[in-house]
């Protein structure tokens, strides 16, 4: 089922929550979007559902118009951010709930049913009531069941693991896009926590400030982001103020203090940018090409990754590798590392600053 979103616009008073969006979602395409608090993100979901109505803009699911129909008439399912269960109604109950209210023929209603719990890997809870059920994600994910149970081929999921415990909610979110893929369905899935996107989206959306400001794949906006807000949000980068010296038919040339990066980035002579690489680009070894000699600085243990921050001059370059690579440097360590070109991306200098192009709103 495809959702089209067209020049979607919402005002609360003074406040413009969502601003002109347009979105397309294809058919069983699972999409994360994600922002920061207040960025509009649950405010389009609530759209999509009609749980709020928008101020101008048009909205299609399978070709149908539903922008003024109820929730109940748009054929969607959604998934709370709190865990919403009857609580007087065991599991299986809870999840016949829909399929009841909507006439599914009984014969069938059982074993469409039966067979979402048994996708859901549910048996075991089934007849208990969800005071009886201690563990939340198992709550969680008996919502989700009960709201594909209403056979819709479209469901919106907001922020529906934020609840759950860190070793929890990695478990279950990829439970939930397995269940979501195996069934077929598209799904629309909100969250602030970025590891979480990479790990499940087909297509990541990142919104700020009530618009959409870049949408591609997990890969795309991780290793070459478009926006240097979104090179920001998904993750901690290296970014370097420099100024642009050569520019050839492929390279460009940025100098930041003694520095001298290249890239593929195309930039005039003089122009001012920011220069943006990942810490897993960021190698510990002399190379062919933007090689960098530094002190150690910082080292950090982050499970299977080790953080190096190493001093280059007045900038501190932050360098991510596996555990097994380790060369096991010691903070004081002079050291020699080098960036692939074709990982370093230069920005245009935001001219409102980096730390209002930064900010969180």
């Amino acid at each position: 089922m495809k959702l089209i979103v067209q020049n979607l616009y919402k005002k609360f008073k003074d406040i413009v929550a969502i601003k002109d969006v347009s979105l397309e979602v294809e058919e069983r395409e699972y999409v994360v979007i994600i922002g920061p608090s207040g960025c509009g993100k649950s405010t389009l979901l609530k759209l999509i559902k009609g749980i709020i109505l928008q101020d101008s803009g048009q909205i299609f699911v399978d070709g149908r118009e539903v922008s003024a129909l109820p929730p109940e008439d748009r054929d969607i399912g959604f998934v709370f951010q709190n865990i919403l269960l009857f609580p007087h109604m065991n599991a299986y109950e809870n999840i016949s709930y829909s399929p009841i209210v909507k006439n599914f023929n009984p014969s069938l209603r059982k074993k469409f049913i039966e067979e979402l719990i048994l996708f859901g890997k549910l048996e075991e809870w089934k007849n208990l009531y969800p005071n009886q059920i201690s563990s939340r994600g198992i709550q969680q994910k008996i919502s989700l069941i009960r709201a594909l149970a209403t056979g819709s081929k479209l469901l919106l999921l907001d922020e529906p693991l934020s609840s759950l415990d860190a070793r929890v909610r990695i478990s279950i979110r990829e439970e939930v896009r397995n269940i979501v893929k195996q069934l077929g369905i598209t799904a629309v899935h909100v969250t602030h926590d970025q590891n979480e996107a990479i790990a499940i989206a087909d297509k990541i959306v990142v919104m700020r400030g009530g618009s959409i400001i870049e949408v591609g794949s997990p890969e795309q906006l991780y290793n070459r982001p478009k926006n240097i807000f979104t090179a920001f949000f998904l993750g901690k980068g290296n970014f370097i103020e420099g100024k642009i010296v050569k520019s050839d038919d492929n390279v460009t040339y940025a100098k930041a203090g003694n520095i001298i990066l290249e890239s593929n980035s195309k930039f005039n002579v003089g122009e001012k940018v920011i220069i943006f690489f990942s810490p897993e680009n960021v190698l510990l070894e002399k190379g062919d090409e933007n090689n960098l000699k530094g002190e150690v600085v910082e080292k950090r243990f982050l499970g299977r990754q080790i953080e190096y921050g190493i001093r280059v001059e007045n900038n501190i370059i932050y360098s991510r590798i596996m555990r097994l690579d380790d060369p096991k440097y010691n903070l004081g360590n002079k050291i020699e590392l080098h960036i692939e070109k074709d990982s370093i991306i230069f920005y245009k200098y935001p001219q409102e600053g980096l730390e209002k192009a930064f900010k969180l709103e």
